[in-house]
């Protein structure tokens, strides 16, 4: 009976979603070509070749995006993802090398190994919650059985 209820509810929450309503917001999708030149992008369109693509730069907008210095993709896309220029977000490769050790990280992103939560005590605070949930299930089964 209850998974008819809830069913029934999945059913209409799916008819409501599917009725049409617009969002009160327009959706944004942005399709970055890496390494394409607009200019053939444009002749292509206008060649018939790219159809699709036409169809969306005549309802939406199509417009050329600067580019970075360096010209490349992992500044490119650093820049995209931040809006910062590479000497703010000091990305010029997809890697990040150390200096001292020639260690490679990632540039998008810093690795490190900060203490989270309680830090040096993490183990005993799991390990101890983890002996309490096992034995308030073994009470709470021994109750019920």
């Amino acid at each position: 009976m209850i998974f008819r209820k809830i069913w029934l509810l999945a059913l209409l929450c799916a008819a409501a979603l599917s009725l049409g309503a617009r969002p009160a917001h327009p959706h944004v999708v942005v399709l970055g070509f890496d390494g394409a030149d607009p200019g053939l992008i444009r002749k292509y369109m206008a060649e018939g070749d790219l159809p699709h693509l036409k169809k969306l730069a005549q309802e939406g907008v199509f417009s050329d995006l600067q580019v970075t210095n360096p010209p490349q993709t992992p500044v490119s896309w650093g820049t995209f993802m931040t809006s910062w220029n590479p000497g703010r977000d000091q990305v010029f490769d997809f890697l990040r090398r150390d200096v001292k050790t020639y260690k490679p990280s990632f540039a998008l992103m810093a690795e490190s190994s900060r203490p989270v939560f309680l830090g040096k005590w993490n183990k005993w605070v799991f390990s101890a919650a983890a002996l309490l949930s096992l034995l308030l299930l073994v009470l709470l089964l021994r109750a019920f059985i």
